[in-house]
């Protein structure tokens, strides 16, 4: 019988030692050190305790920290961004009101960013893109600035974009205006970036405005050619997702 219990109580024993790694966190250093252990307390942007397999509580600072585990039994590896250089490619969809009997247009919106962050949190870059407002098209140039909330793999983002626009229209076989110039472009957005080992994935909804200037002639019947100069302002909602390298 006693054998027995001893028996049983190595059994348990080894269960749950085989459990705990299981659930081991993994922290890794900057400087390329790895420690396994348990999280024991993590405060955000401050510091992590560990608990390493001798039963000592380590205390690491937040800068010292490149990736850590954020799953029980599974190891997720992420990287905070570093400071350095990036590109930020993203392709969506254009929302536009077409009139006043609120019929919606869909268009295509692709973009490119190039640029440095400073730190995990702040970045700015130049961008460029392709936008499509009906029969018309954008060529933005512009400055971006961007604002990552907290410093962890799952973060909401937040964008502001300005910059100049050239603009054209398409030849579809039905020209509608004479002359199209391009203006002002600017955009703003919330989004939500998931940090991966070496890239983001970000997921971005955003108000973008383009000032256009577009001239037409009107050609009616009953009166001469009147050749009309507009002042337009292309106002759209924009879904996007792109990453981050």
């Amino acid at each position: 019988m006693r054998s027995i219990i001893i028996t049983g109580c190595i059994l348990i024993l080894n269960l749950s030692l085989a459990f705990s790694q299981s659930t081991k966190s993994k922290v890794i250093l900057k400087n390329g050190v790895m420690m396994k252990g348990e999280i024991v307390e993590f405060v955000q942007d401050e510091y992590l305790i560990i608990r390493v397999m001798e039963g000592q509580d380590m205390r690491i600072p937040a800068n010292y920290i490149r990736s850590f585990k954020i799953k029980e039994g599974k190891m997720s590896i992420y990287n905070l961004p570093e400071k350095g250089y990036f590109n930020y490619t993203k392709g969506g969809f254009l929302f536009t009101k077409a009139n006043e009997f609120d019929v919606v247009n869909v268009n295509m919106s692709v973009h490119t960013i190039n640029g440095y962050r400073h730190n995990e949190f702040y970045s700015a870059g130049l961008g460029f893109g392709l936008d499509r407002y009906g029969s018309t098209s954008a060529f933005p140039v512009y400055l971006s600035l961007n604002r990552d909330f907290f410093a962890s793999r799952v973060t909401p983002v937040f964008n502001g974009n300005i910059g100049y626009s050239w603009m054209w229209e398409i030849d579809d076989g039905w020209e509608e205006f004479d002359d199209v110039n391009g203006g002002l472009y600017w955009e703003l957005g919330l989004g939500l970036r998931i940090n991966y080992k070496k890239t983001a994935l970000i997921f971005n909804y955003a108000y973008k405005r383009q000032n256009s200037e577009l001239t037409m002639t009107e050609d009616l019947w009953w009166r001469a050619e009147n050749t009309v100069t507009e002042n337009h302002k292309f106002r759209n909602m924009t879904l996007t997702v792109g990453m981050e390298f």
